[in-house]
């Protein structure tokens, strides 16, 4: 995803690729990406291949702390995360894990 361009111009880019890339994988590489095609999946998925994930997966994938909530949820093993609520909070402080 171009970081001059907004999210909708890189779909319509994308959406005007020659139609002889008909089947092709779409495969988002970061964060910005993987969002931008979970929030227009359904007009991508007219010209590429790529799985339907529910509304808001990749949103809350990107997020760190969304990520580890749904890993521990699934019983899956994740690095244990400290976020302050505040800068004061960010101090160095020895977390209490």
């Amino acid at each position: 995803l171009p970081p001059d361009g907004s999210p909708e111009a890189w779909i319509d880019a994308l959406m005007g690729l020659d139609r002889e890339l008909g089947g092709a994988v779409l495969l988002p590489i970061d964060d910005r990406a993987a969002v931008t095609v979970g929030d227009h999946q359904e007009r991508l998925s007219e010209r590429f291949r790529l799985p339907m994930q529910p509304p808001g997966l990749q949103r809350r994938l990107a997020s760190k702390r969304e990520l580890g909530r749904l890993c521990r949820t699934l019983g899956l093993p994740t690095a244990q995360s400290f976020f302050p609520g505040s800068a004061g909070g960010a101090a160095p402080t020895r977390p209490s894990w």
